[in-house]
């Protein structure tokens, strides 16, 4: 053999050598990449634990699972003690355990409520495009609240409230941007729920004993409001100073006089601010609202954006509802941003209830007009301003109703310090307000006054306001007698605000006392809502920076929506009225 055939057979010896070597063991790469793609585990996924780490979750959660245990021994013990003394406590109870349930249920079954709601949705879009399904629904519940009304109302007066509420809403579409262009189902879909709702809150004994309980609830709140404003502002708070008077002694040993307005009552905004700030935190709110915005967007037909802004305005501010849809407002149509406007307009914050109901004012009353005014405004602001564009947040959309379930701080206690912050903002701003807007109305008086001397009239800011005002307040079902004095409260809150008019229903004689118990529990669903003049510059302050170029826009549709907004609530008033029977529940 020649030297290279050695050479060759010595070559692919060594080769078949190497081959059989790498058959034998995986090279490194394929150990590499085998490593790779082999799930990691917990642990090394999380890195090695640090004993003391170990330790703090081990105690958290026996720090959790004891305190279960303990709240169920007490629960079970409060029930069986005295179940009527912990009523209130087994209510809550079961709302809690409900919740829980639902929400347990909704995780792990998501694909079948996906697959409802899809069928849900499509049978309504057809009331839409289908004359056949839209007549069926619109006379399904025309004939329910002809039933409730036949089956309700015995009283003539009932009757001129359901007048007033179909003059408001052929007035509102009368004066729509786009009449032709209304579609009916937000209107009919808000009239039929705001008739079920008037129905169980006034005439059903079930519906008022619920909304008195939690009317019950916000004022045993208030009270602790005391606690807080007493150590801050001592004796302005009760108005009882503790010193020695003979003249004025009483049986105290020391004298009282009235507390001041700002000591007594406004310190309530920063507690309900600071109550409100810790619900969003935690979560609660953001999950009401979204469940309530996607009701009203189902059954109204209107987009997740003003649907979800209309359900915040229930517990929040005109201003502060809007952040729910931010990520959203630039993009928003023209109805969409008149319907925001209109929401904030009609309604009330949360952290004001306190105020109204240091008054005096009807709780209940309040919080059903509260709830009843968030679709009403929806209805008003579709006929003012229908919709003609493709609104980019369609219930179909995806994340149309994605809104931030938590935050609002770093924790509970960053979120209490937060909501008291704006509180108190919130309080020297009512204050402001208060201060300018009494000071004006009677610069406006005395002008009236001093016009009316010249030509031997009686003019008065009043007697404008009982002028002008007289025929919302006929038509919402006052005591003809109660006009005037409903009149000037309107003429009050339009002008001035809602604090001013209902510190007159509580504390005026010659306006508020002087009134039947009717015309004072309409007067308290007409009366709640910002819809004030004040509330343009409040409004347009506060969303053009969301997305200043639709600053135009706002500016345009700001006076409309605060008259849809005012109708929406004269239209919750007409509600209360055909359901208010003279020693009824309400």
């Amino acid at each position: 053999m020649s030297e290279v055939d050695v050479k060759k057979i010595d070559d692919e010896e060594i080769a078949e050598v190497e081959e059989g070597m790498e058959k034998d063991a995986p090279s490194s790469s394929e150990d590499d990449l085998k490593k790779e793609t082999e799930p990691l585990t917990e642990e090394e996924e999380e890195g090695e634990v640090p004993p003391i780490e170990k330790f703090r979750q081990l105690f958290v959660k026996a720090l959790t699972y004891g305190f279960g245990v303990l709240l169920i021994v007490f629960l079970l013990a409060a029930f069986i003690i005295d179940f009527e003394r912990a009523k209130a406590l087994f209510v809550i109870t079961c709302l809690v355990v409900a919740y829980n349930l639902y929400a347990w249920y909704e995780r792990n079954n998501e694909e079948s409520f996906l697959a409802a709601e899809d069928r849900l949705i499509t049978f309504l879009e057809k009331t839409d495009t289908d004359l056949r399904y839209g007549l069926g629904l619109a006379s399904t519940m025309i004939l329910i609240m002809v039933v409730i009304m036949a089956a309700t109302v015995r009283d003539g007066r009932n009757l001129i409230s359901l007048f007033g509420l179909l003059v408001f809403i052929g007035v509102t579409w009368l004066g729509s941007w786009q009449p032709s262009k209304v579609a009916w189902r937000p209107v009919l879909g808000a009239l039929f729920i705001q008739f079920i709702f008037g129905y169980v809150v006034i005439r059903t004994e079930w519906g008022f004993n619920a909304i008195e309980f939690l009317s019950d609830i916000f004022t045993t709140l208030l009270g602790y409001t005391i606690a807080g404003s007493s150590f801050v502002f001592g004796w302005l708070t009760d108005g009882s100073l503790f010193g020695r008077n003979v003249a004025l002694e009483n049986e105290e040993g020391g004298y009282n006089m009235g507390p001041p307005f700002f000591f007594n009552v406004l310190p309530s905004v920063v507690f309900f601010s600071s109550l409100m700030s810790v619900g969003y935190y935690i979560g609660a709110l953001p999950w009401l609202v979204r469940k309530l915005g996607y009701f009203l967007s189902i059954v109204l037909g209107t987009s997740a954006s003003e649907s979800l802004s209309a359900a915040g305005n229930i517990f929040v501010g005109q201003t502060e509802a809007p952040l729910l849809v931010k990520p959203f407002f630039s993009t928003m149509t023209d109805s969409e941003l008149h319907a925001i406007m209109t929401g904030g307009f009609a309604t009330i914050a949360g952290a004001v209830y306190g105020i109204y109901i240091s008054f005096g004012v009807d709780a209940t009353a309040l919080l059903a007009a509260s709830v009843m005014s968030a679709p009403a405004a929806l209805a008003l602001s579709k006929l003012a301003c229908p919709e003609t564009e493709d609104s980019p947040t369609s219930i179909r959309k995806k994340g149309a109703f994605d809104i931030p379930t938590t935050g609002g701080g770093a924790n509970v206690v960053d979120a209490a310090a937060q909501g008291a912050v704006i509180g108190t903002q919130l309080m020297l701003n009512i204050a402001g307000n208060l201060i300018a807007f009494l000071a004006i109305i009677e610069m406006l008086d005395q002008l009236f006054q001093y016009c009316g001397d010249r030509v031997d009239m009686d003019l008065s800011f009043n007697r404008i306001c009982e002028i002008i005002f007289f025929p919302f307040a006929w038509l919402m079902g006052v005591d003809g007698e109660d006009c005037d004095e409903v009149a000037i409260l309107i003429g009050l809150k339009v002008i001035a605000n809602e604090f001013v008019a209902y510190e007159a229903l509580s504390f005026n004689p010659e306006i508020g006392g002087a009134i039947s118990a009717r015309s004072r529990y309409i007067a308290t669903y007409a009366l709640c809502g910002f819809s004030n003049l004040g509330s343009i510059g409040i409004q347009l302050g506060g969303l053009t920076p969301l997305a200043p170029e639709k600053g135009p826009t706002l500016a345009k549709y700001v006076v409309s929506a605060l008259i849809a907004g005012n109708t929406a609530c004269f239209m919750t008033a007409c509600i209360a009225g055909i359901f208010y029977e003279e020693g009824g529940l309400a």
